[in-house]
Protein backbone atom coordinates (compact mmCIF):
# COMPACT_ATOMS: atom_id res chain seq x y z
CA UNK A 1 0.00 0.00 0.00
CA UNK A 2 1.48 3.20 -1.18
CA UNK A 3 2.52 5.99 1.81
CA UNK A 4 0.46 8.87 1.57
CA UNK A 5 3.47 11.13 2.57
CA UNK A 6 5.22 10.26 -0.51
CA UNK A 7 2.91 11.29 -2.95
CA UNK A 8 3.97 14.47 -4.61
CA UNK A 9 2.19 17.61 -3.44
CA UNK A 10 0.66 19.93 -6.02
CA UNK A 11 2.15 22.20 -7.81
CA UNK A 12 1.51 25.71 -6.81
CA UNK A 13 1.10 28.72 -9.44
CA UNK A 14 1.04 32.12 -7.58
CA UNK A 15 -0.44 35.16 -9.39
CA UNK A 16 -0.25 38.07 -7.80
CA UNK A 17 -2.35 40.67 -9.50
CA UNK A 18 -1.00 44.48 -9.06
CA UNK A 19 -4.31 46.96 -9.81
CA UNK A 20 -1.64 50.00 -10.63
CA UNK A 21 0.57 47.65 -13.11
CA UNK A 22 -2.56 46.35 -15.06
CA UNK A 23 -4.15 49.81 -15.39
CA UNK A 24 -0.78 51.14 -16.83
CA UNK A 25 -0.65 48.40 -19.15
CA UNK A 26 -3.90 48.74 -20.31
CA UNK A 27 -3.32 52.57 -20.68
CA UNK A 28 -0.46 52.44 -22.65
CA UNK A 29 -2.12 49.61 -24.79
CA UNK A 30 -4.72 52.38 -25.62
CA UNK A 31 -2.31 55.15 -26.36
CA UNK A 32 -0.65 52.76 -29.20
CA UNK A 33 -3.92 52.11 -30.34
CA UNK A 34 -5.40 55.79 -30.62
CA UNK A 35 -1.91 56.61 -31.80
CA UNK A 36 -2.08 54.31 -34.51
CA UNK A 37 -5.67 55.66 -35.30
CA UNK A 38 -4.42 59.19 -36.16
CA UNK A 39 -1.23 57.78 -38.03
CA UNK A 40 -3.86 56.06 -40.10
CA UNK A 41 -6.29 58.59 -40.77
CA UNK A 42 -3.60 61.18 -41.61
CA UNK A 43 -1.78 58.89 -44.05
CA UNK A 44 -5.18 58.65 -46.00
CA UNK A 45 -6.25 62.31 -45.69
CA UNK A 46 -2.75 63.21 -46.99
CA UNK A 47 -1.76 60.45 -49.17
CA UNK A 48 -5.22 59.81 -50.70
CA UNK A 49 -7.13 56.48 -50.07
CA UNK A 50 -4.75 54.68 -52.36
CA UNK A 51 -1.69 54.87 -50.32
CA UNK A 52 -0.57 51.58 -49.31
CA UNK A 53 -1.04 52.62 -45.59
CA UNK A 54 -4.63 53.35 -46.08
CA UNK A 55 -5.18 49.49 -46.21
CA UNK A 56 -4.81 49.30 -42.80
CA UNK A 57 -7.39 51.75 -42.08
CA UNK A 58 -10.56 49.96 -41.08
CA UNK A 59 -7.93 47.55 -38.45
CA UNK A 60 -7.13 50.55 -36.54
CA UNK A 61 -10.08 53.02 -36.54
CA UNK A 62 -11.62 53.14 -33.36
CA UNK A 63 -14.82 54.09 -34.74
CA UNK A 64 -15.46 50.97 -36.98
CA UNK A 65 -15.84 47.60 -35.53
CA UNK A 66 -14.60 44.25 -35.79
CA UNK A 67 -11.12 45.29 -35.82
CA UNK A 68 -8.04 45.66 -32.84
CA UNK A 69 -9.96 48.40 -30.76
CA UNK A 70 -13.05 46.67 -30.82
CA UNK A 71 -11.53 43.46 -29.44
CA UNK A 72 -9.63 45.69 -26.67
CA UNK A 73 -12.77 47.47 -25.70
CA UNK A 74 -14.70 44.61 -25.30
CA UNK A 75 -11.61 42.64 -23.35
CA UNK A 76 -11.96 45.63 -20.96
CA UNK A 77 -15.51 45.39 -20.46
CA UNK A 78 -14.90 41.58 -19.86
CA UNK A 79 -12.47 42.21 -17.89
CA UNK A 80 -14.91 44.56 -15.59
CA UNK A 81 -17.15 41.92 -15.67
CA UNK A 82 -14.96 39.13 -14.09
CA UNK A 83 -14.03 41.76 -11.09
CA UNK A 84 -17.41 42.65 -10.44
CA UNK A 85 -18.24 38.44 -10.77
CA UNK A 86 -15.68 37.88 -8.10
CA UNK A 87 -16.48 40.43 -5.89
CA UNK A 88 -20.28 39.89 -5.87
CA UNK A 89 -19.07 36.03 -5.36
CA UNK A 90 -17.10 37.10 -2.17
CA UNK A 91 -19.97 39.87 -1.00
CA UNK A 92 -20.59 40.02 2.81
CA UNK A 93 -21.76 43.20 2.87
CA UNK A 94 -25.47 42.86 1.79
CA UNK A 95 -24.65 44.53 -1.53
CA UNK A 96 -24.41 41.29 -3.32
CA UNK A 97 -27.29 41.63 -5.78
CA UNK A 98 -25.99 45.73 -6.79
CA UNK A 99 -22.80 43.90 -7.59
CA UNK A 100 -24.08 40.48 -9.88
CA UNK A 101 -26.56 43.24 -11.43
CA UNK A 102 -23.51 45.28 -12.39
CA UNK A 103 -21.72 42.46 -13.59
CA UNK A 104 -24.43 41.63 -15.50
CA UNK A 105 -24.34 44.66 -17.31
CA UNK A 106 -20.81 44.71 -18.43
CA UNK A 107 -21.28 41.50 -19.69
CA UNK A 108 -23.41 42.84 -22.20
CA UNK A 109 -21.75 45.64 -22.52
CA UNK A 110 -18.92 43.30 -23.54
CA UNK A 111 -21.29 41.47 -25.49
CA UNK A 112 -22.73 44.57 -27.44
CA UNK A 113 -19.00 45.86 -28.27
CA UNK A 114 -18.19 42.89 -30.21
CA UNK A 115 -21.65 41.50 -31.59
CA UNK A 116 -23.34 45.41 -32.27
CA UNK A 117 -26.16 44.13 -29.64
CA UNK A 118 -27.06 47.90 -29.51
CA UNK A 119 -27.26 47.82 -33.57
CA UNK A 120 -29.41 44.93 -33.61
CA UNK A 121 -32.01 44.28 -30.68
CA UNK A 122 -31.83 47.79 -28.75
CA UNK A 123 -32.50 49.76 -32.21
CA UNK A 124 -35.28 46.59 -32.97
CA UNK A 125 -36.26 47.83 -29.82
CA UNK A 126 -36.76 51.68 -30.27
CA UNK A 127 -38.25 51.32 -33.85
CA UNK A 128 -41.24 49.70 -31.96
CA UNK A 129 -41.63 51.36 -28.74
CA UNK A 130 -39.76 55.13 -30.11
CA UNK A 131 -40.29 55.03 -33.83
CA UNK A 132 -43.91 57.64 -34.06
CA UNK A 133 -41.45 59.79 -31.68
CA UNK A 134 -38.75 61.98 -33.71
CA UNK A 135 -35.72 62.97 -32.14
CA UNK A 136 -33.43 65.56 -33.90
CA UNK A 137 -29.73 65.04 -34.37
CA UNK A 138 -29.79 61.21 -33.02
CA UNK A 139 -28.43 58.98 -35.70
CA UNK A 140 -29.33 56.02 -34.01
CA UNK A 141 -32.81 55.29 -31.96
CA UNK A 142 -31.38 53.56 -29.94
CA UNK A 143 -29.84 56.65 -27.93
CA UNK A 144 -32.80 58.09 -26.26
CA UNK A 145 -33.81 53.93 -25.43
CA UNK A 146 -30.70 54.27 -23.60
CA UNK A 147 -31.68 57.16 -22.47
CA UNK A 148 -34.37 56.29 -20.60
CA UNK A 149 -33.05 53.33 -19.24
CA UNK A 150 -30.42 55.27 -18.17
CA UNK A 151 -33.04 57.42 -15.88
CA UNK A 152 -34.46 54.99 -14.06
CA UNK A 153 -30.80 53.22 -13.28
CA UNK A 154 -29.48 56.50 -11.55
CA UNK A 155 -31.84 55.73 -8.15
CA UNK A 156 -30.74 52.91 -7.94
CA UNK A 157 -26.96 53.41 -9.05
CA UNK A 158 -27.13 56.46 -6.31
CA UNK A 159 -28.49 54.00 -3.13
CA UNK A 160 -26.02 51.49 -4.44
CA UNK A 161 -22.59 54.10 -4.12
CA UNK A 162 -24.20 55.48 -1.16
CA UNK A 163 -22.95 52.76 0.52
CA UNK A 164 -19.78 51.94 -0.65
CA UNK A 165 -16.41 53.63 1.09
CA UNK A 166 -16.00 57.06 0.09
CA UNK A 167 -13.09 56.45 -2.29
CA UNK A 168 -14.90 54.02 -4.19
CA UNK A 169 -17.85 55.86 -4.26
CA UNK A 170 -16.16 58.85 -5.99
CA UNK A 171 -14.15 56.23 -8.24
CA UNK A 172 -17.10 54.61 -9.88
CA UNK A 173 -19.40 57.51 -10.01
CA UNK A 174 -16.14 59.31 -11.73
CA UNK A 175 -16.24 56.71 -14.42
CA UNK A 176 -19.69 55.85 -14.44
CA UNK A 177 -20.71 59.53 -15.75
CA UNK A 178 -17.40 59.61 -17.84
CA UNK A 179 -18.55 56.60 -19.64
CA UNK A 180 -22.46 57.83 -20.09
CA UNK A 181 -21.07 61.16 -21.12
CA UNK A 182 -18.88 59.33 -24.27
CA UNK A 183 -20.80 57.01 -25.17
CA UNK A 184 -24.84 58.95 -24.68
CA UNK A 185 -23.32 62.49 -24.55
CA UNK A 186 -20.84 62.36 -27.40
CA UNK A 187 -23.16 59.94 -29.60
CA UNK A 188 -26.17 62.76 -29.54
CA UNK A 189 -23.35 65.74 -30.61
CA UNK A 190 -22.10 63.17 -33.32
CA UNK A 191 -25.67 63.39 -34.73
CA UNK A 192 -26.28 67.28 -34.36
CA UNK A 193 -23.20 67.46 -36.19
CA UNK A 194 -23.81 64.96 -38.73
CA UNK A 195 -27.17 66.70 -39.54
CA UNK A 196 -25.39 70.23 -39.46
CA UNK A 197 -23.09 69.05 -41.93
CA UNK A 198 -20.02 70.13 -40.36
CA UNK A 199 -16.52 69.47 -41.53
CA UNK A 200 -15.88 65.97 -41.14
CA UNK A 201 -12.63 66.59 -39.33
CA UNK A 202 -14.37 67.53 -36.33
CA UNK A 203 -16.85 64.37 -36.82
CA UNK A 204 -14.10 62.02 -36.83
CA UNK A 205 -11.97 63.98 -33.89
CA UNK A 206 -15.28 63.79 -32.01
CA UNK A 207 -15.62 59.79 -32.77
CA UNK A 208 -11.93 59.48 -31.59
CA UNK A 209 -12.59 61.46 -28.39
CA UNK A 210 -15.52 59.43 -27.70
CA UNK A 211 -13.95 55.60 -28.07
CA UNK A 212 -11.15 57.25 -26.30
CA UNK A 213 -12.89 58.01 -23.22
CA UNK A 214 -14.92 55.07 -23.04
CA UNK A 215 -12.15 52.89 -22.43
CA UNK A 216 -10.19 55.09 -20.43
CA UNK A 217 -13.37 55.13 -18.27
CA UNK A 218 -13.33 51.02 -17.99
CA UNK A 219 -9.82 51.37 -17.27
CA UNK A 220 -10.25 53.46 -14.35
CA UNK A 221 -13.25 51.27 -13.51
CA UNK A 222 -11.19 48.13 -13.60
CA UNK A 223 -8.39 50.28 -11.24
CA UNK A 224 -10.90 50.54 -8.98
CA UNK A 225 -12.51 47.19 -8.73
CA UNK A 226 -9.19 45.34 -8.33
CA UNK A 227 -8.06 48.16 -5.53
CA UNK A 228 -11.56 47.01 -3.87
CA UNK A 229 -11.00 43.55 -4.38
CA UNK A 230 -7.31 43.92 -2.36
CA UNK A 231 -9.05 45.74 0.18
CA UNK A 232 -11.34 43.01 0.70
CA UNK A 233 -8.65 41.08 0.95
CA UNK A 234 -10.13 38.59 -1.38
CA UNK A 235 -8.24 35.49 -2.79
CA UNK A 236 -9.06 33.56 -5.36
CA UNK A 237 -8.01 29.69 -5.51
CA UNK A 238 -8.35 28.08 -8.94
CA UNK A 239 -8.43 24.30 -8.74
CA UNK A 240 -8.46 21.88 -12.08
CA UNK A 241 -10.93 18.86 -11.20
CA UNK A 242 -10.35 15.42 -13.49
CA UNK A 243 -13.36 13.27 -13.55
CA UNK A 244 -13.75 10.75 -10.64
CA UNK A 245 -13.53 7.84 -12.51
CA UNK A 246 -9.81 9.13 -13.96
CA UNK A 247 -8.80 10.75 -10.30
CA UNK A 248 -6.43 7.55 -10.18
CA UNK A 249 -4.89 7.15 -13.42
CA UNK A 250 -2.14 8.35 -14.40
CA UNK A 251 -2.24 11.69 -17.15
CA UNK A 252 -2.14 10.99 -20.87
Amino acid sequence: MPNSSSAPSSPVLPIHVHADRVARVLTTVLLALLSANVAIVYVQWSYGYFHPLSGLTNLFLLGSEANLPTYFSSGCLLTAALCLGLIARGCTDGLRWYWWVLCGGFLFLSLDEAAQLHETILSTAAQHLLGKFKFPGFRQLWVPLALLIFAFAVPVGIRFIRRLPRWYAVRFFFCGALYVFAAVGLEVAEGVMTVRKVDPVWLVFTVLVEESLETLAVICFIHGLLRYLAHQNLRVQLTFAAPASAAGSPGP
